[in-house]
């Protein structure tokens, strides 16, 4: 048994879901926001994106990998963002793996 193995297969499990949950979320549907207030579904995943980026600064280099909310309703643009944020949060977590 290999935790750190084990961590790192489950980080990118979760990423693949959180894409699955994009890619299957209809374009439309971005900019719907619950009881129409708070953040909209596209802003929730570039929360998410958002979030990875400041912890990689924090753990790891200086590298910006924040996007704006202007990119919330661009399924292929948070898609990309997501990407390379889970990269990235796996590469600064486990650099020896």
């Amino acid at each position: 048994m290999n935790i750190i193995k084990d961590i790192i297969q489950t980080w990118s499990l979760n990423n693949k879901v959180t894409l699955f949950l994009l890619e299957n979320i209809e374009t439309d549907w971005l900019q719907a926001k619950i009881n129409g207030q708070g953040r909209s579904i596209g802003e929730q995943f570039i929360h998410i994106n958002n979030i990875r980026s400041f912890w990689i600064n924090k753990v790891g280099e200086k590298v910006d990998l924040k996007r704006d909310k202007k990119y919330a309703n661009d399924t292929q643009a948070l898609a990309e963002a997501l990407e390379k944020s889970s990269q990235r949060m796996s590469e600064v977590s486990f650099p020896i793996s």
